[in-house]
């Protein structure tokens, strides 16, 4: 075969199909790496969330304490903090009549 003009030797062809299949070598096994990279990280995940679910799962059950109610002696006040009062105190309004006023408006 010809390449360029130039015939090319056995050796030469040889070293071509060499090169392209080491290249063809080099790029398998880092896709394979790649491949097996991703099934750790893919079973790494699967773990930790099987384990996220098995905690969810214990701690969704709900604890409750129960206490029993008892009567208590009466002789105790209810004492609550605070006073009750007014924020302002208002002055005495006079008293109105409840007789509406007959006359019209005043004139000055």
């Amino acid at each position: 075969m010809m390449e360029g003009g130039v015939p090319m030797d056995p050796v030469d062809r040889d070293q071509s199909r060499g090169k392209g299949s080491r290249v063809f070598t080099i790029l398998f096994l880092v896709v394979a790496a790649l491949v097996v990279l991703g099934a750790v990280t893919l079973f790494q995940r699967r773990s930790q969330y099987q384990a996220l679910a098995k905690e969810t799962e214990t701690l969704a059950i709900p604890t409750v304490a129960v206490i029993h109610a008892s009567v208590e002696s009466a002789e105790e006040d209810l004492v609550l903090p605070g006073t009750m009062q007014a924020y302002v105190d208002p002055a005495p309004c006079k008293r109105m009549s409840s007789r509406p006023s007959t006359r019209g408006p005043t004139a000055i």
